[in-house]
Parts: C-alpha cells; structure tokens; sequence
C-alpha cells in the first residue's frame, strides 16, 4: 500500500536480516508460521506474507518465552545496531493497531481517513501516494503505526479491496459480532489474514486438535470439550460470512467459557472457529454445509410501491435535487394506485415509512447550506434516528416517546454507541435536531422532549461505557429485564419484571459504571452471577409508564 519510503519499512528490513542470520531466531520465526498462515504456509509466497507474519511475530505472539512480545527481545538484542533518530516511533510500535478499516476521508495530496469497523474508533493517516487512487469506501485491512501527533501509517503489506457488497457484508458481520462481545470489537492479524487471505490450505492442519488442546489445557473438561465439537458439527457453517460468534453456536459455547473457565476468550473464538469450519468441510461426517436459500417467493409485497417510491426518492436527494420539491413529487406518488387514497379527512399528507430519515436529510442539507459541511458532518449521526423511527409514518406524528425509543433503548440495542464522547454527541445532534424541526416544521420536539434529553445528555454518555464491559452482547429476546435498585462494589440488588429483588453478582469493571435507576438485560445465573446483555438508561422507565397511559 505505501509507496513512500519511511523509517517503519527500513525497521523491518533490518530486523529480518537479524532474524535470518540467527540459526535460533530463523527456527522461531519458521515455527510460527504454523500458527499464522491459514494451513501452515502462505496462501501466495511474497515479500508482502512474510511481512505480515514478520508484524505478528513482533507484535502480537506471545510464547514459551513468557508473556513478553518478540519485540521486546529484538530490542534487547538488536537495538544498538539500528540507525538513531528512531525512538520516538519505536515507542509507537507497541502500540499498533490491526483493524478492518473503511475509507471514511481523503486529503488528496496529504491521506486518509480511515473508521475501524470492528472498534469504530476513526484515524488520520499519513499516507500521500495511496490518497490519489483510493476513494471512499474503498476497504484496507492490516496494520497501522502511530507516527506521533495521532497520525498514522498503513503498513505496506496491507489487504486493499473495492467492493460495495464486501463493506457491507463486512458491516452487517461485525455488526453481529459486536452483540456477542463485551467491550470493543477488535481483530488481530491472524483473523485478517484468515479474513483476506485464505487459501484452500486450510484442511491441512488439524484445527480440531489443536482446539482440542488449547481448551483442555486451560481446565476445560475434556467431555464438555467433545460436546462444543458435537455441537459444532451439527451446526451449518457459513464460508462466505467473514466474522463469526454472533447470534450462532460459536457465541453459546464462547458464553460458557467465559463464565465457566478461564481459557483465553479471543484465542479459544479463533481456535474453536478453525475447528468449526474444519468439521462442516470434512468431518465427521455430520457437519452439514450452509444450504443456500430457495427461490424467493414471488408473492407481490403490498409496500413494494412504496419502497420503490422512497428508493427514487433518495437516489435523486443524493444527486443534489431540492429536498422540497422531492417531498411533493414523493407524496403525489404514494397517492397513486387503486388503493384508497391518502387525502382523507382533509389530511393530504402522505403516510409512508422512512419520512423521518428524509428529513434529516433535509436537515442535513441545510445545515451544510448554511453553515458548513464540517458542521453537517457532525450531525451525521442523526441518520441512526431515521433508522430507528422508520415506520412512523407522518413527520408531523413524530413524538418525544420516539426520540426516547431511539436514545435509550435502540441506540443501545444495536451497539450503535462508540463511547461516552460519541454519546455526547449524539444528544447534542439529536437537541439541534429537535429546535430545527420546531421551528422550521412546527413539530413540538423541543418542547416536548428537551427535559428528557437534558437528563439522557448525562446518563446514556455513562451507560454507553457500560455496554463496552458488559458480559456479551445477545438477541433481543434473550434474557430479563432488570432494574437496578443498589450497587455495593460487584454486589448489587435487582428487581425483575415479577417485582421481586434478587441479589446479583455484576462484573466489577461493569458495575462501576452503573447506578441504582438503571435498566439491564440479562439472566441471573442460579449461583448469583447476571450476564448482562445490555444496558439502558432510567429514562426508559418513561417508555412503560407512557405505554400505560
């Protein structure tokens, strides 16, 4: 990927030079390769593979040799021999960080920006040839490298794709991945290269042994070991989908072992969905493999009009044509057809979902007419809301209840929150929103909604730091439903839908963040333990009351 010549490239070329002249160090490196490469070796042997595993060696592998990073040793060993002047960005090199990443921003002449889809966190990125061909969209995968400042580097063996459906399969999968994680959602090299540059190699290892060994060596029992296996051959393994563990068989049994051993989580997903892939291919002989879907039913869908109508609707607000003038075009098109028509009661405003996302877009538009682009780029997160309240229908209909809906329970729900700052932000958006649509379209939102946003401006920035330690993420249907009544420490007393209080056991990393008020959904395990699949702010407690009324 990076053309310019940089000290991180030179680094490297060194420290392999060390490494091959070394008899101890060159058997190490080789070793390795086992544990790295998908099936022992390279799906394509080039100065860009064994530059990847060179990173990972250095960088990620822990081994016999204690806890410390191969790093660490060739620093010891080597340091003296490299050219000065590299400290400050040596430094940085324990500090790397390996992601799938999407191009959010080019500076043309300058570099990128760059949104990791697993952790969601965004970085500048120094990198001036690479910012004249790629475009937005566009996917790297692989490593990057602080240069101080915040800017970045991409490593030159980088993983480079331009595909539309690739991002948004790789969005929909780290999208379910992260439900299943506590925490942020992070990929280390090894999953990148099995991600993106797999071969058919793979069966030539034995991944069900090596799980085998890993699980059993950290105390997993042997038996319980043989049922994760039976369960896992029983269960259809799907080769095109990139990130497993989410809403499937894998993310039971990853339960499990969190709660019940203490085998390396990360470590024990890699291992287990090597094995799982290995037993849907070629054993036991019960491992089906993924079938694909039947023929769609060609039955008419009664809303397909309506899609279609919306889907010209966007394509021509994205080609820049007035928002108004789309509006009105819009309803004349959902008046037409053999149905009844809208304009009943002397109402002729046109019910249809996704009116709400249409304008935020207006809003959008005007606020980069107006004031800037930076300052629309800001409120971009607004879209979220179009996404939550896509089936109201009328944007006069829009209530404070919605805007609740949206801030305490689906932007939780879907793990849409990167953090306390991003929350912050996304009620400071959502009050802008409110005073824009009160004063430009007469829909009361302010008024109806700002005491309620004040209180969520304080408390959804904390609970979005609960959810990134919660127990693990799960569907929706899963769990109870639990009101935080006191916290002591771990120790904490909850009310369940059936009004009794139970003692609970939480997370002490996770409960830190958390106060009496709070919502949580999970189950109480029978010696005290509660697995929490997600946090919610007190504010929901509103959206009961008001369904009551």
């Amino acid at each position: 990927m990076t053309a310019e010549t940089d000290p991180i490239d030179d680094f490297f070329r060194q420290i392999a030079l060390h490494v091959e002249a070394d008899p101890a160090w060159r058997a190490e490196l080789r070793e390795s390769r086992r544990e790295f490469f998908p099936g022992g070796r390279p799906h394509e042997e080039s100065d860009a593979a064994h530059r990847r595993h060179l990173e990972w060696f250095l960088l990620e592998r822990t081994d016999t040799h204690g806890p410390e990073l191969a790093l660490e040793r060739a620093l010891r060993a080597w340091m003296p021999e490299f050219e000065a002047g590299l400290d400050d960005w040596m430094a940085g090199l324990r500090q790397t960080h390996v992601g799938v990443l999407e191009v959010t921003g080019i500076q043309s002449g300058e570099g990128l920006w760059l949104r990791d889809l697993g952790g969601r966190g965004e970085f500048p990125v120094a990198e001036q040839a690479a910012s004249r061909f790629v475009e937005v969209g566009d996917i790297i995968a692989g490593r990057l490298f602080p240069i101080g400042g915040g800017v970045h580097r991409l490593s030159s063996a980088s993983a480079f794709h331009r595909d539309p459906r690739v991002l948004e399969a790789l969005r929909a999968d780290f999208e379910s991945a992260r439900t299943e994680r506590r925490g942020v959602l992070r990929v280390g090299q090894r999953e990148v290269e099995s991600m993106f540059f797999r071969g058919s190699e793979a069966d030539e290892i034995d991944a069900v042994a090596d799980a085998r060994r890993l699980l059993v060596d950290s105390g997993v029992d042997a038996d319980a070991v043989e049922v994760f296996f039976e369960d896992l051959a029983q269960a259809p393994f799907d080769e095109d989908r990139l990130v497993h563990g989410a809403q499937d068989v894998l993310s039971e049994i990853l339960d499990d072992l969190a709660f019940e051993s203490a085998v390396d989580i990360d470590a024990a997903r890699r291992a287990l969905l090597a094995a799982w892939a290995q037993l849907a291919r070629r054993g036991p002989g019960e491992g089906p493999s993924l079938a694909p879907n039947g023929p769609a039913d060609s039955t008419a869908n009664p809303h397909t009009d309506v899609a279609r109508a919306v889907a010209r609707f966007e394509e021509r607000r994205r080609a820049g044509e007035p928002v108004a003038q789309l509006l009105d075009e819009l309803e004349r098109d959902l008046a037409l057809g053999d149905g009844p028509s809208s304009e009943t009661d002397g109402d002729p405003i046109p019910d249809f979902p996704g009116v709400v996302g249409a304008m935020v877009e207006e809003f959008l538009w005007e606020t980069a007419a107006h004031e800037s682009q930076a300052a629309a780029e800001r409120h971009a997160n607004l879209r979220d809301l179009g996404r939550s309240a896509e089936n109201v229908g009328v944007f006069e209909n829009l209530r404070g209840r919605d805007l609740l809906v949206y801030a305490g329970w689906w932007l939780p729900e879907n793990d849409t929150l990167g953090g306390a700052d991003d929350a912050r932000a996304r009620m400071a958006s959502l009050a802008v929103f409110c005073r824009w649509a009160e004063a430009e379209h007469e829909v009361a939102l302010h008024t109806e909604f700002h005491e309620t946003l004040t209180r969520l401006g304080t408390t959804l920035p904390r609970i979005a730091e609960a959810n990134q330690r919660r127990t693990r993420g799960a569907r929706r249907d899963e769990g109870e439903l639990y009101e935080v009544l006191a916290l002591d420490g771990e120790r904490g007393q909850v009310r369940g839908r059936s009004g009794n209080d139970r003692s609970a056991t939480i997370e002490l990393d996770l409960a830190t963040w958390l106060r009496p008020g709070d919502r949580l959904r999970g189950t109480l395990r029978e010696d005290g333990r509660l697995a929490v699949y997600c946090c919610y702010p007190p504010e929901v407690a509103e959206l009961a009351e008001s369904a009551a009324e």
